[in-house]
């Protein structure tokens, strides 16, 4: 078969947030090809991390740090994983060495392409994060148990009751709005990032 006519490959993987409950994770489709640089950008994409924060892959024991850019790195494709295979995405050190988040990605399946649809893309996921208010998982618990439905109701009523200013009850708003969307995943927004990532193609 010539290889222009060859079906596509697609790497179906499901990336895991470890030490979060319930779990936060994303199912992602992407070309073999992509380089693990590519393959940070689609992870950073999926779950709506600021791209700010050092990074590592794992693989089989190895760490591939995060570059300036300048170096692509290793193509996904040149590990040959396996299916089940499952490998680490470390983002933000709490002392250089112990990652603050641990994500855990799994080869589920080698799929092949279907029309025409752009790749990397995002199929299913659960729960958001406001990443840029915690710093680790345990933090994440115990302001999950502060900032509850009830609290905030709360705390903008006593806003209100105190007369604030609109300015600062909407300032006040932003900042708690993301404990309201702890289990709400946006699939259409996920894949809009995507859509803007560099390599992202069809």
């Amino acid at each position: 078969m010539p290889q222009e006519n060859q079906p596509l490959t697609i790497y179906r993987l499901r990336v895991c947030l470890l030490r979060t409950s319930p779990h936060v994770w994303r199912r992602i489709l992407v070309r073999p090809s992509s380089t693990l640089t590519e393959f940070h950008q689609t992870i950073i994409c999926a779950f709506g991390w600021a791209d700010i924060h050092p990074h590592r892959f794992l693989i089989r024991g190895c760490s591939f740090a995060g570059s300036n850019g300048s170096e692509a790195g290793p193509r996904l494709s040149e590990f040959q994983f396996r299916l089940g295979e499952r490998f680490f995405y470390d983002l933000r050190f709490q002392d250089g060495q112990t990652p603050a988040w641990r994500h855990q990605i799994r080869l589920e399946k080698i799929v092949e392409a279907e029309g025409a649809v752009s790749f990397p893309r995002c199929t299913e996921g659960r729960g958001g994060l406001p990443l840029d208010q915690v710093s680790n998982p345990a933090e994440l618990a115990d302001l999950s148990e502060l900032f509850t439905p009830r609290y905030i109701v709360h705390r903008l009523a006593e806003l209100v009751g105190q007369d604030s200013d609109d300015r600062r009850i909407a300032q006040e708003l932003r900042h708690l709005r993301p404990w309201l969307d702890l289990k709400t995943f946006r699939l259409r927004e996920a894949n809009q990032r995507l859509g803007g990532q560099i390599g992202a193609r069809p």
